[in-house]
């Protein structure tokens, strides 16, 4: 027979016997799927009733238990025994609080006991266990580029947006994502394409150009939540171009007086293709003002009027120009439609005199001279073009020449813009010289720049022949005969200079050499002849002939007598 024994330990003081939780530490807040910590000291004491009681760790205590329960501590979640950490007393438990609700409070309770003692109070430790913190972007969808707080489009175009809602990275699916703005009654949830994507899109064509928040809101269990995140759309208006340019369009246009012309505008959105041009606006006009020469402006600015709009979207501004004055004008145009660019344009306009041009072409002609005959006629053509109408013959033209203090009209007498005059001659003297007649051609019409050149009329002297005038030939005739009497007069002065005794001789010589008889008159008077022709009628008033005393009778005999016998001899 087996002996036992029982000890009996009789506390004659029970209040001196307890047991309490003592240094308390714990994770009091931390992120979902965190680890928190919790520990406690569990000692006890003989002598609570002293002042201070002595406390000693409990090492091998009946147990050392936690629960984790509610905020209010009325329901316990989850349970289990604290972890022993040596021989103070101290002992400890770390729980993952995945299991738990992120932004919730928790209570985590420990209760100890030790036979012999009393059991002590519950060591409270209140935590929370916070969401996990978050983050929210928003992308361009097809680039993926950050947009920050705000993206700019062109009104009418599409805005692809992605939300990214993250968790240090890691991109969160399953969320609820939505947006809002102020033309949707009521949120709208975002779909989710890619895991963890939640793209939308925003149409800005039912808004007009202007800055428009989009609230953005994203939420998942055990994370924070992103309420009303703030993302700006700046709308702007979109871009246009006038007749092709983007900015200012200016056109220099110089037209004739009284000729018609208009001018046409295309106002294209030139973000469609092909550019769209854009009808029903909400201004399409102009203005206007004359301008003095020196570019101010003269008078008052016109009110504004409506463009024309056709039935293509083009607008046309008939300006009127057949009836204005000459002179220059600035027209300011001016077209917008709500949400685009608007555009102006600018029109430096001068209307200007007509000009014409003209070909000279007449008789005789070279350069600006006629070159005639005293007694032709000149015929001048003046052919007159219409520059500003395609070089068209130009009609009712005043055309004149003057010449001296006459004036004579050239007519257009069958209407082909061709103005004629025959100039004629025959009262011009220019027997004895060249005339040469100075005279101006004016051109004369209404609206149309005049003009005036000179023109020169040479008249020749009158031809015996072509080339050589009469009153030359006169004078040379005359020269001839001039030259030749002067030689006869000439030779008649040497032959009288000349002594008779050369003379004869001269007149002997040839004689001789024509073996020709020689005359009586070419020989001198002998002496005795001489004597006789001096003193014989002295010797005849005394009754005595000198020739029979100086016997010049028998010499003329015996001359004569060899005269015949020469003459004889010749034959």
């Amino acid at each position: 027979m087996k002996k036992s024994s029982i000890d009996f330990k009789i506390r004659l003081d029970l209040g001196n016997y307890t047991t309490e939780f003592q240094d308390s530490t714990w994770d009091t807040d931390l992120e979902w799927e965190s680890d928190f910590f919790f520990r406690v000291r569990f000692v006890s004491t003989t002598n609570a009733l002293d002042d201070p009681p002595t406390w000693t760790p409990i090492t091998n205590p009946d147990y050392v238990k936690w629960e984790i329960k509610d905020k209010y501590g009325d329901e316990t979640i989850f349970s289990g025994n604290m972890i022993p950490e040596g021989n103070d007393g101290y002992f400890n438990c770390t729980f993952d609080s995945t299991s738990l609700i992120g932004n919730e409070q928790y209570q985590f309770v420990v209760n100890g006991k030790k036979i012999g003692f009393q059991d002590s109070d519950p060591a409270y430790m209140l935590f929370t266990v916070s969401p996990k913190a978050t983050s929210l972007g928003v992308y361009n969808t097809t680039s993926m580029a950050s947009l920050g707080d705000n993206v700019t489009q062109y009104y009418g175009e599409l805005i692809d947006l992605t939300v990214l809602y993250a968790s240090y990275g890691a991109y969160l699916t399953g969320a609820t994502v939505t947006y809002d703005w102020q033309f949707i009654d009521t949120p709208i949830t975002i779909s989710e394409g890619d895991p963890g994507e939640y793209s939308f899109e925003i149409d800005t064509s039912i808004a007009d150009v202007g800055i428009y928040q989009v609230l953005i809101s994203a939420s998942l269990d055990n994370h924070s939540a992103v309420t009303n995140y703030r993302f700006d759309i700046h709308i702007i208006t979109r871009p246009t171009s006038l007749n092709g340019d983007t900015a200012l369009h200016h056109i220099s246009k110089t037209v004739w007086v009284k000729e018609e012309y208009n001018f046409t505008f295309e106002y294209k959105d030139i973000l469609t293709e092909p550019h769209e041009k854009l009808g029903d606006l909400d201004t399409a006009y102009y203005q206007w003002y004359k301008l003095y020469p020196n570019g101010t402006i003269q008078g008052a600015i016109s009110d504004t009027i409506n463009l024309i709009e056709t039935v293509n979207n083009t607008y046309n501004l008939d300006f009127d120009t057949e009836s204005r004055e000459i002179g220059s004008y600035a027209i300011l145009i001016t077209l917008s439609k709500n949400n685009y660019k608007v555009r102006i344009a600018l029109i430096d306009l001068t209307i200007v005199t007509r000009t014409f041009n003209y070909l000279l072409n007449a008789t005789n002609l070279a350069q600006s001279q006629i070159n005639i005959i005293q007694g032709q006629d000149a015929r001048i053509e003046l052919q007159l073009t219409d520059e500003s109408n395609n070089d068209a013959p130009l009609l009712g033209a005043t055309v004149i020449l003057k010449v001296g203090s006459t004036d004579y009209s050239l007519t257009d007498d069958d209407n082909d813009g061709v103005y004629t005059y025959t100039f004629e001659t025959d009262d011009i003297n220019a027997f004895f010289a060249i005339q040469v007649i100075p005279g101006e051609i004016s051109i004369i019409k209404e609206d149309f720049v005049s003009q005036s050149f000179s023109l020169t009329i040479v008249v020749g002297m009158p031809e015996i022949f072509p080339g050589f005038p009469m009153f030359y030939f006169l004078m040379l005739v005359g020269a001839i005969i001039a030259v030749v009497g002067s030689l006869v007069a000439y030779r008649t002065i040497q032959q009288a200079r000349i002594p008779t005794f050369v003379k004869k001789v001269r007149e002997m010589s040839k004689d001789i050499k024509g073996r020709k008889i020689i005359s009586d008159s070419l020989l001198y008077p002998s002496k005795e002849e001489y004597l006789v022709k001096i003193l014989g009628d002295k010797w005849e008033m005394l009754g005595l002939s000198l020739e029979e005393i100086l016997g010049i009778d028998a010499k003329k005999k015996n001359k004569l007598l060899e005269m015949k016998e020469f003459k004889g001899g010749v034959e």
